[in-house]
């Protein structure tokens, strides 16, 4: 796997900080790798965000709240996020036949095909993370986020 450009960098003469133990900066740093190994996996006009979207809605409808509580996110940031995906043709939107208040979320053939294509190189990405990341240090990402998510 080719090295991220902070890698690229490797500035021997860095030193401890006081910033080192702030959760903040960590999961700052440990997020902006994750953005730079994945940056080759989407697509122009694609991104993280908009591919947990369509990951979402690609095998059943679901509305916009949903996609707000998985994604930890509002609703009016949801709301519009769909909105531009709408316009893009990723996903469509129709009025929910349960609730017709609402709206279902799908993702379009187009969408789908994009998440295909995703899927195919994150799993690429994936299998080069796996072999210098123990599933222990995955379980314990996973422990970690989820009791932020609970502050």
């Amino acid at each position: 796997m080719p090295l991220s450009r902070a890698q690229k960098r490797n500035h021997a003469d860095i030193q401890e900080t006081p910033y080192d133990d702030l959760i903040c900066f960590n999961l700052y740093k440990g997020w902006r790798t994750v953005q730079e190994l994945y940056a080759s996996v989407f697509p122009d006009n694609m991104n993280p965000q908009r591919s947990y979207v369509l990951g979402l809605c690609t095998e059943k409808p679901v509305t916009a709240s949903y996609i707000a509580a998985v994604m930890h996110i509002d609703d009016a940031a949801i709301s519009n996020l769909i909105k531009r995906m709408e316009k893009d043709e990723l996903v469509k939107r129709t009025r929910s036949k349960i609730d017709k208040r609402s709206f279902e979320i799908t993702a379009t053939d187009h969408g789908k095909d994009i998440m295909v294509e995703i899927s195919r190189k994150a799993a690429i990405v994936d299998k080069e993370l796996y072999k210098n990341i123990s599933k222990q240090d995955i379980a314990s990402l996973k422990n970690i986020t989820g009791s932020l998510t609970q502050i």
